[in-house]
């Protein structure tokens, strides 16, 4: 990541995009989300606030792993799949009855499927694929539309999977090991998986696992991981629901810099209506003082859905964390506190979202914001 900017060069940077902000507009999509990944490690007691917290401040959209070793930690016996599903049927009752829509990402090998033994973020070797395939689909035909999970829960509000991200940061080695041959093994993947889903939800958005941004030695160039993928697999060109992009940066000059770059690539690539997913985003209160992300966070929320990026989903990383270890930022992403109170960040973060879902009601949209083509560039 690139050093702080003072408030004032942010300001300078960034001022025509706020005055050609549009005053009131963003679709009333679900737009909005938070990565939940820690509310489900805490205690139980605390799912239901930190839950109801997020619906009330409007968020509709919930992203955790599914992963398949939480599913599948056995082979399959005399070639049957062995599914367990408890701890999955737990969340989704949890977001459902609380009115959250799950964005789930499909991820990670199992034990007996990694093709680097004891490699925790391991990539699926060749010979399991077929296996990872077949738990996406009868993961899609769980808790998809039609999904056996919602027919055994009618007092549920009835909220299925509708879109499906698969796997998570693959450009990187910390979650795909090895990478030499990452984009090509990773196309085949996503060919396949996207095939199986559709077969069982024909209408399912199966999209592109959030790609970081390129961080030698650990983690491919995004726009030349994609660039591969799309050479090895041509017949993804014109067929993609949506590429996901985790634009980690200070700030918000060099976040806009760095999607500007992605849409451009997205759109040689393959085509500008194939939208940017946000799927996370974020700063460790350890490196950014809380007022700076609160304000930086509000401001993304309000400028992105109506921007030229062509984004359509924007879920910040993350909603609450350990908070345990000050030498590991890791712990030091959430935006709320873990006794139930918000952080400036998070307080933030739920306003802008209730003043544009409030705004989308009432006001036709306005000119795109220019972010990803500003004035003046060629």
């Amino acid at each position: 990541m690139c050093s702080r900017a003072s408030a004032a060069a942010i300001a300078a940077v960034l001022g025509w995009l706020i005055v050609a902000a549009p005053a009131e507009a963003v679709a009333a999509r679900a737009f909005y989300g938070v990565n939940v990944q820690a509310v489900f490690r805490g205690p139980r007691a605390d799912w239901d606030r930190n839950l109801s917290a997020m619906r009330s401040g409007g968020l509709q959209l919930a992203r955790i792993d599914a992963r398949w070793q939480n599913v599948e930690p056995r082979p399959p016996q005399r070639g049957r799949h062995l599914y367990s599903w408890a701890h999955y049927d737990r969340i989704v009752q949890m977001l459902a009855s609380h009115g959250l829509r799950w964005l789930p990402i499909v991820d990670y090998s199992t034990t007996w499927t990694a093709a680097t033994p004891g490699f925790k973020y391991s990539s699926v070797a060749p010979s399991h694929l077929r296996d990872f395939v077949a738990y996406a689909r009868a993961f899609a035909a769980r808790y998809g539309r039609g999904g056996s999970f919602w027919h055994s829960h009618p007092e549920l509000p009835r909220l299925p999977v509708t879109e499906y991200e698969i796997w998570n940061e693959e450009n990187s080695t910390i979650f795909w090991h090895e990478q030499q041959d990452a984009p090509e093994r990773y196309a085949d993947l996503f060919v396949a998986t996207r095939s199986v889903i559709a077969g069982v939800d024909p209408h399912a958005r199966v999209i592109v696992g959030g790609l970081a941004l390129v961080n030698p030695p650990h983690t491919m160039d995004e726009i030349g991981f994609l660039e591969r993928m799309y050479l090895h697999r041509p017949e993804l060109r014109g067929t993609v629901a949506g590429v996901a992009l985790h634009p980690y940066q200070y700030t918000l000059a060099d976040t806009y810099m760095r999607l500007a770059k992605f849409r451009l690539a997205l759109d040689r690539i393959d085509s500008p209506s194939v939208p940017i997913e946000v799927t996370e985003v974020g700063w460790p209160t350890t490196s950014i003082p809380e007022s700076e992300r609160a304000a930086d966070l509000w401001t993304r929320a309000k400028l992105l859905p109506d921007s030229d990026c062509n984004s359509d989903r924007f879920l910040p990383y993350t909603w609450v964390t350990s908070e345990r270890n000050p030498a590991d930022p890791e712990e030091w992403f959430g935006i709320w506190n873990r006794d139930g109170s918000p952080k400036p960040s998070g307080a933030a973060y739920l306003a802008a979202v209730r003043l544009m879902r409030r705004a989308a009601a009432t006001s036709p949209m306005a000119a795109p914001v220019a972010i990803c083509h500003p004035p003046g560039a060629s």
